[in-house]
């Protein structure tokens, strides 16, 4: 293993939970909006994040970046991630609710 690789394989890692949190996003939206209000959903999710990076603001401190902080991943190699959103949220919609997709 080389120096580098196992931060290279946290970064992949990070990614990889960010496109199953993000595309499984969609479908726990779509569940909670046949219990909640719309706009009462939206509060609750924005209050939730708020709290959440006040906390962390407050136990970390304000981060200080850089120019070099940047671009820490090839936009080419970050753009296999994001593009995967559909895929994950198409395989969340099946498994959870069911769904089929749209023969066309």
């Amino acid at each position: 293993m080389t120096p580098g690789s196992s931060s290279l394989s946290l970064a992949y890692a990070a990614l990889l939970a960010m496109t199953v949190f993000w595309g499984l996003s969609f479908v726990a939206t779509k569940v909670a909006l046949e219990t909640f209000p719309a706009f009462t959903l939206i509060f609750c999710r924005f209050a939730l994040a708020a709290c959440f990076f006040l906390l962390l603001l407050v136990r970390k401190g304000f981060p200080a970046l850089s120019a070099r902080d940047h671009g820490r991943i090839p936009a080419a190699k970050a753009s296999v991630f994001v593009n995967g959103i559909p895929v994950v949220t198409t395989i969340g919609a099946w498994a959870v609710l069911g769904e089929r997709g749209r023969d066309r």
